[in-house]
């Protein structure tokens, strides 16, 4: 399969539940919560920012080249990442948990896709405590935003190149 270019395209975009099921799956087992999905465009990255989010991102390159980009609330993000953290840990510590567990998600991912015999290594981890900084990372790119809904707790999955 080759799927290397600088826009999305369709094979990429096939293996989107292969993205999503590692990212959600994970999620759900580690905040305890199910994912009810809520809606799902192509778009540049779209968060409100009237509310305190953090967020994430890890990138595959390799047969696939593109980034992962979880945005959290952060109460969500401290159900996530629960068995990480303590329940009283400052935002660097939830975000450096945050890190961990989204490198968790690339792994998971990375094994996924080489199932099908698509090969790509991951990049470490980034952590974002401001929605401004996760919005500069992705340049205004266009990407697959998925968002769902844990117990009405919004999590933007953004899949952009």
């Amino acid at each position: 399969v080759n799927i290397r270019t600088k826009a999305l395209t369709k094979d990429l975009i096939s293996a989107l539940p292969m993205f999503t099921e590692a990212a959600i799956c994970t999620i759900e087992a580690m905040s305890s919560q199910s994912a009810q999905k809520s809606m799902v465009e192509i778009q540049k990255l779209k968060i409100d920012s009237d509310k305190k989010f953090f967020s994430s991102s890890i990138a595959l390159y390799g047969d696939i080249e593109c980034m992962i980009v979880l945005v959290f609330p952060i109460s969500l993000a401290k159900k996530s990442c629960a068995l990480l953290i303590e329940e009283d840990d400052k935002e660097e510590d939830v975000l450096d948990a945050l890190g961990e567990f989204v490198n968790i998600i690339g792994g998971k991912t990375k094994a996924l896709l080489a199932k099908e015999g698509i090969n790509v290594n991951i990049t470490l981890p980034r952590t974002f405590a401001k929605v401004e900084d996760i919005l500069d990372t992705v340049e205004n790119n266009k990407g697959v935003q998925i968002d769902f809904l844990f117990d009405s707790e919004p999590l933007h999955f953004f899949l952009t190149k």
